[in-house]
């Protein structure tokens, strides 16, 4: 009797110590198992940052490897896989796609929560040119397409319709430059062709009509120019022939009559380019001479008088370029040197007066 009640002790001692060995081989399994888990290391989590490139049409998103304990520091990576997107430059990342939470720049870094972490890429769209009229914008992207924004009474925007815009809308494709006049635009493509949309009573769109346009309608072909006045405009062509079309009140239009014209007529040859401005127009040649055609009340043709011109009259010569305000001409000569004429009730020319000019006078500050 005595040995088999010392044989159950036995048993039982055994049993137990089984079960114990059996419970810590358990534990230590689930301790190795969670320190050799990177995302929980002896009961502490860790977390991941991750790269979105958020609508990028090539390259790759920066991969971080690294696990994160909360509290730790994240130092934001750069765009170091040639993230790219079309008409868009990359800016930075966000903690949000739509740009609303954080900014993150290359080498900024941030105190890791109790979360993982997705940088979104974040985008400026890119733009190639823009032009104002009166009332409404002409914004051209580095995609070549045209949006529009602002008053549309007159169809200006070119969308078809004559709805006011706050927010641009696409205008057209495949555009390399745009002129905007107070209520009408002068649309040149990339395949030479020029198109024009807006109000046209004056003929300023050249279209052959006096009908307002609320889309482009095309004007000319090999175009390599063109400048938008108050309600007329200048049409610089490829083979250097200068044209024009629209109001002709103040002889604007340069073509020896004070005729309208809803139709180019053309002006000149051997022109390099043209600035409009409200009623009158700088013309430049190819050989640096600087004419002026148009109004002339406050002497900004600055051709000595302040009579209106009906065809264009020399003004200057070694000029670079020209800019044609409402009542005032800009003028850069080639030396580098900066010239001004016509009104400058309101310190126009920057020369510290207030004199009208009717021959160009230069301006150092």
């Amino acid at each position: 009797m005595e040995w088999r009640k010392a044989y159950s002790k036995a048993s039982n001692f055994l049993a137990v110590a089984l079960i114990a060995t059996i419970f810590s081989v358990i534990v230590s399994c689930n301790i190795l198992g969670e320190y050799n888990n990177p995302e929980n290391h002896g009961n502490t989590n860790y977390y991941s940052v991750t790269y979105d490139a958020n609508g990028a049409t090539s390259g790759t998103v920066p991969v971080d490897s690294n696990s994160y304990a909360a509290g730790a520091t994240v130092t934001v990576l750069g765009n170091t896989g040639g993230l790219a997107k079309t008409g868009y430059s990359f800016a930075w990342w966000n903690t949000k796609a739509d740009g609303t939470g954080t900014n993150y720049t290359a080498g900024g870094t941030f105190t890791m929560g109790s979360a993982n972490v997705t940088l979104y890429a974040q985008w400026i769209m890119q733009f190639s040119a823009i032009s104002a009229g009166y009332f409404h914008t002409m914004i051209l992207k580095t995609d070549g397409t045209l949006w529009a924004t602002g008053d549309n009474e007159y169809g200006q925007l070119g969308d078809g319709t004559t709805t006011n815009r706050s927010t641009p809308v696409q205008v057209m494709r495949d555009v390399q430059a745009v002129a905007a006049g107070v209520w009408h635009n002068m649309i040149l493509k990339t395949d030479g062709t020029l198109w024009a949309t807006g109000y046209n009573y004056f003929g300023q769109l050249g279209d052959g009509t006096k009908t307002d346009r609320s889309k482009p309608v095309q004007v000319m072909s090999d175009v390599q120019a063109v400048a938008a006045g108050g309600c007329h405009t200048m049409i610089l062509k490829t083979d250097g022939t200068l044209w024009a079309t629209g109001d002709n009140e103040y002889r604007q239009l340069g073509d020896g009559t004070t005729t309208n014209r809803s139709t180019p007529v053309q002006v000149m040859r051997d022109v390099q380019a043209v600035a409009a401005g409200v009623w009158h127009n700088m013309i430049l040649k190819t050989d640096g001479t600087l004419w002026a055609t148009g109004y002339n009340l406050n002497g900004q043709l600055g051709d000595g008088t302040w009579t209106n011109r009906s065809t264009p009259v020399q003004v200057m010569r070694d000029v670079k370029a020209a800019a044609a305000g409402y009542r005032h001409t800009m003028i850069l000569k080639t030396d580098g040197t900066l010239w001004a004429t016509g009104c400058n009730s309101d310190g126009e020319f920057g020369d510290s007066t207030a004199t009208y000019r009717s021959t160009p006078v230069q301006i150092n500050f």
